[in-house]
């Protein structure tokens, strides 16, 4: 049995990752967020947690027996990473799925139309969140995904310092890489991953 804690879980990916975690029973949720319990409830599988992901006490709460951790959020992402990383290494928690953003790098060809690092004023944020991770002793994934969008898993995957693949991916194909890298052996171990739908 592994027990996961989603940071940001009423989130878009949060609660998409939490469907594709739960399929597998042996699986435990920690499902934390502002105001979680008004929005999500407590079962044999998952625990539902308050709380603030910048208030350490919050965080060591509900770190506790956890195997990994996902960092799902928007808004000061970069503080928010800051501290998780900080409340994990005195947890002696290694695993983190960071979800960042197409861009970071400024590795978006000029033929799709979404912003790099340089042209962003939101960006900055979230280049620092990754950062964090990477400069952290942690075995972290990085997931980069193109702007989301309804729809089946598929999805193309690209390494750091490739060309970033497409402008769309959907939410259930971030969740399953989410899955991939908790779950598969090895899978995206210290690595930035860019995701995006596969032209046709």
């Amino acid at each position: 049995m592994s027990k996961f804690l989603i940071i940001g879980a009423t989130g878009t990916v949060g609660r998409a990752t939490t469907k594709a975690l739960r399929k597998d029973t042996s699986n435990q949720l920690v499902l934390f967020a502002r105001h979680a319990t008004q929005r999500l409830r407590s079962d044999h599988q998952q625990t539902v947690i308050d709380g603030d992901a910048l208030r350490l006490a919050d965080l060591l709460n509900a770190m506790k027996g956890v195997d990994g951790v996902l960092i799902a959020v928007s808004g000061p992402i970069d503080k928010i990473t800051q501290q998780v990383v900080y409340v994990m290494q005195q947890a002696h928690i290694t695993r983190v799925v960071l979800i960042s953003s197409v861009g970071i790098y400024n590795e978006v060809p000029a033929n799709i139309p979404t912003d790099n690092l340089d042209d962003s004023a939101i960006l900055p944020r979230y280049r620092r969140s990754a950062d964090i991770v990477e400069a952290s002793d942690l075995n972290y994934t990085v997931l980069r995904p193109g702007w989301f969008t309804d729809g089946p898993i598929n999805y193309q995957m690209t390494k750091k310092g490739e060309p970033f693949g497409g402008m769309y991916v959907s939410v259930s194909s971030i969740a399953d890489v989410v899955r991939r890298a908790f779950t598969e052996p090895d899978f995206g171990h210290r690595q930035s991953i860019g995701l995006n739908t596969p032209e046709a």
